[in-house]
């Protein structure tokens, strides 16, 4: 059994770049209640998690990283991970696998640089605050893909069809209220950090200012064997972009599924930057049928 479930863990690692991040923060999640076993638990937890004395996050240098895979309550991984897995696919599919990483790690950055700057100034956060958790770093994908295709369509559980720009701006606002209230004001902070980076880096990106390609390098030359699979089987891009298994025809002849393959796998190859002008309008078509 043991063997098997090692097998199957294998497999989801090297499919996708979002099966990476939710098998590390799955793990990390686990060790970390192995350890609330045994003394010194806290003092580990607030080791790895950024905070608003700014002291701690020079001295501990490695918390601009680890805070965004730590999770403390089951809820609160659970609901991240849904929505990693969620918006993610749809990232990996219009741009390719490789971007899933840099947009993870820079809006995680990008949340906890305005949660620390931020959050400090504010009395109901105060200088001696932490924070944890994925939640930025999703935001931050979530915004990218509002971006980049905001009519895209997603079928929700007792509500339905909603384009996915109004699902990013109520949960911008939702934020944006919170942040006034006593609860998780830095989480709140931390999530606006993240959304504005993940949307700022796809507007750049959209406008032809790549900062991905250069972030994806260096992470290549540090931890490429640890992230990266070459010899991977690509995602089918068909899985989120086109909902329904239909042939028909367009206008013009051309196989409408097999025109957007052939758009899809242009992206994987070279980008978005790359499509034409006609090939950016049909993929925006595609994303908005039902």
């Amino acid at each position: 059994m043991m063997k098997s479930i090692l097998s199957d863990l294998r497999i989801a690692w090297y499919k996708h770049a979002i099966n990476k991040l939710i098998i590390i923060n799955l793990g990390v999640f686990l060790c970390m209640k192995i350890l609330y076993l045994f003394p010194g638990y806290h003092r580990i937890l607030r080791g790895l998690s950024i905070s608003t004395g700014l002291w701690h996050d020079l001295t501990h240098p490695w918390v601009w990283l680890t805070h965004m895979f730590l999770h403390e309550g089951l809820f609160h991984i659970i609901f991240n991970m849904l929505y990693l897995y969620w918006f993610g696919k749809i990232l990996g599919d219009f741009l390719g696998d490789d971007r899933i990483w840099p947009f993870y790690i820079l809006s995680g950055l990008g949340g906890a640089v305005f949660y620390v700057f931020v959050g400090g100034w504010m009395p109901n956060v105060g200088v001696a605050s932490f924070a944890l958790g994925a939640s930025a770093a999703v935001m931050g994908i979530l915004w990218a893909v509002a971006v980049l295709t905001p009519d895209y369509t997603l079928h929700l559980l007792f509500i339905g069809a909603v384009k996915i720009k109004w699902i990013a701006l109520v949960l911008f606002v939702i934020d944006l209220i919170s942040v006034t209230g006593v609860n998780n004001t830095g989480g709140h902070l931390g999530h606006i950090g993240g959304a504005m980076t993940g949307a700022g880096l796809m507007y750049l990106l959209k406008n032809g200012r790549d900062y991905l390609t250069p972030f994806n390098r260096m992470i290549q030359k540090f931890g490429g064997w640890f992230i990266y699979d070459r010899n991977r089987e690509p995602v089918s891009p068909l899985k989120v972009v086109h909902r329904k298994k239909s042939h028909h025809v367009s206008d013009n002849g051309i196989d409408f599924e097999e025109r957007l393959n052939e758009i899809l796998d242009k992206i994987k190859l070279h980008g978005y930057d790359a499509l034409t002008e006609e090939e950016k309008s049909f993929l925006q078509q595609a994303s908005e049928k039902d």
